[in-house]
Formats: C-alpha cells, structure tokens, sequence
C-alpha cells in the first residue's frame, strides 16, 4: 500500500532523502497514475490535479467525521 506525502505546490521535492515517516512524495507516484476517461485518457494527470483531487479528499473525509460526531 503506498503512502502520499501531499507537498504544496512548489515545495522542493523529496529528490535526494526520502520522507521521515517513509512515504513517497506525490511527484513519485504521478507517473505511475493514469486518466481513466476523456480526452486526456491514458496520460499522467498533472501534479496540480492531483494536489486538488487530494484536497478535495480531504475535506470530504472532514465532512464525514464531523457528521459522525454530531450524530447521537
């Protein structure tokens, strides 16, 4: 199973040591992902879509938890 390691949009990579907790850093795995549909199909999606998708995950998942705690 692997581990992202979100870094902000132009933070220096993890290109020489890897991450402390032994993750890899999003612009390792991007050549391994793929769009699935569209005009784009077959290609690596860019690492600013992948930042979005991860944040747009996360915030998500927040939601949820935070239901999960209002309901009795």
């Amino acid at each position: 199973m692997r581990h992202l390691v979100a870094q902000p949009p132009g933070a220096a990579p993890y290109a020489r040591t890897p991450p402390p907790h032994g993750g890899e850093t999003v612009e390792q795995i991007q050549p391994d992902l793929l769009i699935p549909t569209g005009r784009r199909k077959g290609q690596n999606p860019s690492l600013s879509s992948i930042y979005r998708a991860l944040a747009e995950h996360e915030k998500t998942q927040t939601y949820i938890r935070e239901q999960g705690q209002l309901r009795p």
